[in-house]
């Protein structure tokens, strides 16, 4: 029998898939504690008056000075294996002033604990990391709240 294989995904990928999933689910509260510890401790972003508030274990709210965000996690799977798709929104209004959420940004965190921009570069590694590389991920953030 021939293994069927959707958008490059080898069946085989998906086996034991929920240990996966937990994994990254852990890596993704990583990057949230992370990045909350990342605008507490900083003084440069109480200026900004950024603060970041868990809604479960998959989604942060922002509100920052220019607008109000939101980042969205969700496992995924593709051809490099189960991953974490993080989606940054920013809340804004449509022409009727009801609130809609926009995407401005997505990346993704990988199993080895990168966060990977679009483009696939890694951006840092949440478990081995310089002390500016939570600032750059934070500051970047809340510049990307007020573009």
């Amino acid at each position: 029998m021939d293994v069927i294989k959707f958008l490059d995904i080898d069946a085989d990928s998906v086996i034991g898939c929920q240990e996966k999933i937990n994994q990254i689910d852990k890596i993704a509260a990583l990057f949230f504690q992370t990045i909350r510890e990342e605008y507490a401790e900083r003084a440069t972003f109480d200026s900004l008056n950024v603060e970041l508030a868990m809604e479960g274990a998959s989604k942060a709210v922002l509100k920052g000075p220019f607008a109000t965000g939101r980042i969205l996690y969700s496992p995924k799977i593709d051809s490099q294996g189960v991953h974490a798709r993080m989606v940054l929104q920013r809340e804004e209004l449509d022409e009727r002033d009801r609130p809609v959420w926009k995407e401005i940004a997505a990346f993704k965190i990988n199993s080895d604990s990168q966060v990977l921009g679009q483009d696939g570069k890694v951006l840092i590694n949440l478990k081995r990391h310089d002390r500016f590389g939570p600032f750059q991920i934070a500051a970047g953030i809340a510049a990307a709240l007020g573009s």
